[in-house]
């Protein structure tokens, strides 16, 4: 790929780029520096090879990655000074959350890109199929299998209420 190629594909993808990392870590500083070392990754690749058939994808999917291995090392425990000022109804709540991200944390890979594309990002099932390039039956069958595992996950902690109503802010 060409400077000048490149250039036009990241004048073209950064700013939506930036928006589709800001929806996961709800933090426009962290969604711009995560979607600059996208560019900038791909462009170290890139450089000296042909780009893929759908570099959109490509970014996409680098942007992705990289957002989920930055908040891997980001959020895994809060400050403890943090935490001193929670009410009791939040740490209920917030138990309950960690549950859930526990259990979607134990899902297979595709199992849990499926799901997360679903309820965090609301893509439609032929949306999720096209940018995982599987079909929609597959998707379909991720999706069902994500549920079942963690409703059964949360069968001992939470009630199918709390289940239901914690699913729709994910």
């Amino acid at each position: 790929m060409n400077a000048k190629e490149f250039e036009r594909q990241f004048n073209a993808l950064y700013l939506p780029v930036c928006m589709y990392v800001l929806r996961m870590t709800e933090d426009l500083q962290e969604s711009e520096d995560i979607a600059a070392d996208t560019f900038a990754k791909a462009w170290e690749y890139f450089s000296d090879r042909d780009a893929p058939d759908n570099f959109k994808a490509y970014v996409y999917r680098m942007a992705r990655n990289l957002t989920v291995d930055r908040m891997r090392v980001v959020r895994p425990t809060a400050a403890l000074s943090e935490v001193a000022d929670i009410p009791a109804e939040e740490i209920d709540t917030s138990e309950r959350d960690a549950a859930v991200w526990k259990a979607v944390a134990s899902l297979p890979e595709r199992c849990r890109e499926v799901f997360l594309l679903s309820k965090r990002d609301n893509l439609s099932h032929k949306e999720i199929a096209a940018e995982l390039s599987i079909s929609e039956k597959t998707v379909e069958n991720q999706l069902a299998k994500a549920l079942k595992v963690i409703r059964n996950s949360l069968s001992n902690s939470a009630s199918l209420y709390d289940f239901t109503f914690i699913l729709t802010f994910l």
